[in-house]
């Protein structure tokens, strides 16, 4: 694989992808997710949380991965969970000092939302 062609923003991820691009290097914000009436960081988390939470699977990576997907802070992340646990449209099971807390999509109040 030639280098040269790569933009230089992908520099950092072909070196930890063994020179592949990221499968994921974007975050799809369906259009339903407007009647949510969530600010843009909100949107924006909820929207990665969706996509990581495909097939009823539960988010696991922590904070930190948050905060560079989404490029804020740690504050900002938490704000905007809490928004969401509040909304009741995620779950959150706390975790342990090893083990990040675990986030899962709340399916039926998210219809609820959409169907509104």
């Amino acid at each position: 694989m030639n280098n040269k062609s790569i933009p230089p923003i992908y520099e950092n991820f072909t070196q930890l992808n063994n020179g592949e691009i990221p499968q994921f290097d974007y975050i799809k914000i369906y259009h339903s997710f407007l009647k949510l009436k969530l600010k843009a960081n909100e949107l924006i988390l909820f929207s990665l949380l969706y996509q990581e939470c495909e097939a009823d699977a539960v988010y696991k990576k922590g904070l930190n991965y948050l905060c560079k997907r989404i490029n804020t802070t740690k504050h900002t992340v938490l704000r905007c969970l809490s928004v969401l646990i509040d909304r009741n449209l995620i779950t959150k099971k706390q975790g342990t000092n090893r083990n990040p807390s675990e986030y899962h999509i709340n399916y039926q109040v998210l219809q609820q939302y959409i169907d509104q």
